[in-house]
């Protein structure tokens, strides 16, 4: 976006010779100070190395033997905040990165396949409503 940017104003500046390559990008930011920074991050939830964790590892090959890999199945959720703005930023070095409150509105998306890969289920959309306001001229959903 900042190259865009600086090709944007140096036609506006009739300099016919600017291009903003990734070197100037890069020299860019060093003059300037600035860097690619997280604006919040979440730390891991498991603790990998538990008993139960590694009591889980050592049962669970055992158990995935009596089975064909087309019929284990893994399903997940994952949440998409479709009006949260990015968590990672540029900004001036000596700057704090901290946003303002995010917007939390999400669709929760189920995501299916099994352990060969040949399956893969429909997308499960789980959300608070049954016609969500972000879909409101959508007629169908792949889902």
């Amino acid at each position: 976006m900042l190259a865009t940017k600086a090709e944007e104003f140096a036609g506006k500046l009739n300099i016919s010779n600017f291009k903003a390559s990734s070197d100037w990008l890069e020299k860019f930011k060093f003059r300037q100070s600035i860097s690619f920074k997280r604006v919040c991050g979440e730390e891991k939830s498991v603790d990998c190395q538990s008993a139960d964790m590694i009591l889980w590892k050592e049962k669970l090959p055992l158990l995935l033997q009596t089975y064909s890999p087309d019929d284990i199945y893994n399903a997940d959720e994952t949440g998409i905040f479709f009006r949260m703005l990015p968590d990672k930023t540029l900004e001036f070095k000596d700057v704090d990165s901290h946003g303002g409150k995010k917007n939390k509105e999400r669709l929760t998306v189920m995501v299916c396949v099994n352990m060969s890969g040949k399956d893969k289920l429909p997308l499960l959309i789980i959300g608070k409503s049954a016609n969500p306001r972000c879909f409101k001229h959508v007629k169908s959903k792949p889902t």
